[in-house]
């Protein structure tokens, strides 16, 4: 079945990548909040896609362990910004940066997230690196990073409708299948599925699933609308079962080649185990932790239909 939908504008989704990054952070320094005179570190989150306008990146301190988060109390402000081409596609290094820099200011909603300033006509390259640095001298942050841009591919897709309309199935529809080439650059892959449905509208696929029964009530800690997984970098295919979707409605699929400081990034997060005192995140950032990373993404739309009930 066709749908006469537009695929609409978007930004790509890493809120649960970043929320979990910075949950896991808050009480993950080197050092126990609990010693001394402890200098809690910068935690820098931000991520550029290829070809697209930078947007916006996240600043804050390490929190303590057991300390109840909010912005105004961790958000770092006032920090001098700028994101910069240090070598292009053939490893050269980048003469003249000035007029490549993108410059980024306080976002006044939202303490410790900044917003770019100057990003049209400066979007990442493919295969290009990219450093980020984050002065302020007044708090001690002195904060870089690199990050490499992956290269484009070509997606493919069963069926091959997903790439050029939005396509309506249920859970009874043979599965996704779907295929890319190889990008360069990159270190491994992400995969999203995103509810495009917003939290107070969302209907579960479970056929068995009665609104009118308070047993059957969803709770808000039951409306995640973001499932993630990762990729190698030698897998070229992925069938997505109809269990990967839990709500009626708009969803978009996006696969996402990422940067090698990304991907290491990910993963370390997710092979979380044990006590937490026992790992590490693979952080990047020099002058404090968190990451920045890149991805080259392609994405395809589809809405989920109810049957039965």
């Amino acid at each position: 079945m066709r749908l006469n939908t537009k695929k609409q504008g978007y930004r790509l989704l890493f809120g649960l990548l970043l929320a979990v990054s910075i949950a896991l952070l808050a009480g993950c320094d080197t050092e126990p909040t609990e010693v001394a005179e402890y200098q809690p570190q910068p935690v820098l989150s931000a991520f550029l896609n290829t070809g697209e306008p930078m947007d916006s990146l996240r600043l804050e301190w390490v929190g303590e362990f057991t300390a109840y988060y909010t912005p105004e109390a961790y958000g770092i402000v006032g920090a001098d910004i700028r994101i910069f081409p240090v070598l292009d596609d053939q490893g050269d290094a980048v003469a003249d940066t000035s007029g490549l820099a993108v410059y980024f200011e306080d976002d006044p909603d939202t303490a410790g997230v900044y917003r770019a300033v100057n990003p049209d006509g400066r979007e990442p390259l493919a295969s290009w690196r990219y450093r980020i640095e984050v002065k302020k001298p007044s708090d001690g942050v002195d904060v870089w990073a690199e990050t490499t841009m992956p290269g484009p591919f070509q997606l493919f897709t069963a069926p091959p409708g997903l790439l050029t309309d939005t396509l309506a199935f249920t859970r009874d529809d043979p599965t996704i299948t779907v295929s890319w080439s190889s990008p360069a650059t990159f270190g491994g892959y992400v995969f999203n599925i995103v509810t495009l449905v917003p939290r107070e509208q969302l209907v579960p696929l479970d056929p068995d699933w009665n609104p009118n029964d308070p047993n059957d009530e969803l709770e808000e800690s039951e409306k995640g609308r973001l499932a993630w997984t990762f990729g190698r970098d030698d897998q070229r295919l992925m069938n997505i079962p109809w269990l990967f979707f839990r709500w009626q409605g708009l969803h978009r699929l996006d696969v996402l080649a990422a940067s090698t400081e990304y991907f290491d990034y990910a993963v370390s997060i997710l092979n979380r185990v044990g006590d937490i005192s026992s790992y590490q995140i693979k952080s990047n950032v020099h002058g404090g932790i968190g990451i920045f990373g890149g991805v080259y993404r392609k994405s395809m739309y589809l809405v989920m239909e109810r049957t039965g009930g």
